[in-house]
């Protein structure tokens, strides 16, 4: 099977770390191209695509059997001088409602309505809104930086650590206020054994390893858990998170369990109980593994690829 995803943003690297995942367990021959490509990320995706100005992604896209298409219109959208729309043969379309907004969310609805395409989302709100499969990000979390630190590290730490509260963005605080209120609480809370730790805009791998070594993070999402909430999960760091209860039920059918996430009205008074030597929970990165189970993610993604 060939596959080509082809994102319009990857940030998380999601999409670039899911085509070496799908290569390597020989489920697909998987290449990614990501139209805004920024640097720092855990892994790039492996398509060059502006070095030869679009040639070995219009050989990709002729020989696909299936192509995905994450917030990304290939009507519209060219490589080269011509469409990606232009450029494929007889092959199986997939959309993924992720990386753009509403009005393009239902453009993509109706092209895929147009071509009998698979629609996915990460999105709960906007997969109930536009009939779309919830998919969430993809995330390898057997690897290191996305699993929980070893057992007895925390209580072989310096008596004088404290505590670590930790919440980070890739924009600015001011423009995320469910979570600039949850952090100005936990600043308002923490005691001389706790310190509040922020990141802005800040690799990728520096943010996983930071978040990985704190006792607490913080979290806002405006459409169910966003993929650094997962990844927390993933880590087994207790997640406090500002999320609508109708979108955690999308997650716990998938899971087959409710979402460990720590009530948003007892911020205070689990901040001021941290205690900075308790090793990590196991129920978060428990929870996170059965929701990520690869198996069962490829299994979705060849429902898609032989979709009539």
């Amino acid at each position: 099977m060939r596959v080509v995803f082809i994102a319009e943003e990857d940030v998380g690297a999601n999409f670039a770390m899911l085509g070496v995942e799908l290569r390597r367990s020989g489920v697909a021959q998987a290449r990614v191209l990501v139209v805004n490509e920024s640097k720092g990320r855990l892994a790039a995706p492996d398509v060059p695509h502006h070095l030869d100005r679009g040639a070995e992604a219009t050989r990709l896209f002729e020989g696909a059997d299936s192509v995905h298409f994450v917030g990304v219109d290939p009507r519209t959208t060219s490589l080269g001088v011509r469409t990606i729309e232009s450029m494929l043969t007889d092959c199986r379309r997939v959309v993924h409602l992720d990386g753009c907004n509403d009005s393009q969310a239902k453009s993509l609805r109706g092209y895929a309505d147009d071509v009998g395409a698979t629609v996915f989302s990460a999105l709960p709100s906007r997969c109930k809104r536009y009939a779309a499969t919830l998919l969430p990000p993809f995330i390898p979390t057997w690897q290191g930086l996305f699993s929980p630190i070893s057992r007895g590290s925390r209580s072989r730490a310096d008596l004088s650590r404290k505590a670590v509260v930790h919440a980070s963005s890739m924009a600015p605080f001011r423009h995320r206020r469910k979570l600039e209120d949850l952090i100005d609480r936990a600043e308002m809370s923490v005691r001389s054994n706790a310190r509040v730790d922020t990141l802005v805009g800040v690799r990728q791998e520096l943010v996983l390893r930071r978040r990985r070594h704190s006792n607490l993070a913080l979290g806002g999402w405006e459409d169910g858990i966003g993929r650094s909430g997962l990844e927390t999960l993933a880590q087994g760091i207790p997640l406090i998170a500002e999320v609508s209860g109708e979108t955690l039920e999308s997650y716990a059918r998938l899971a087959g369990g409710p979402v460990p996430l720590l009530p948003v009205a007892e911020l205070e008074q689990v901040v001021e109980q941290l205690d900075p030597r308790v090793e990590c929970g196991v129920e978060g990165a428990e929870w996170s593994r059965k929701l990520l189970e690869p198996n069962r993610y490829f299994q979705m993604l060849r429902d898609a690829w032989s979709a009539a």
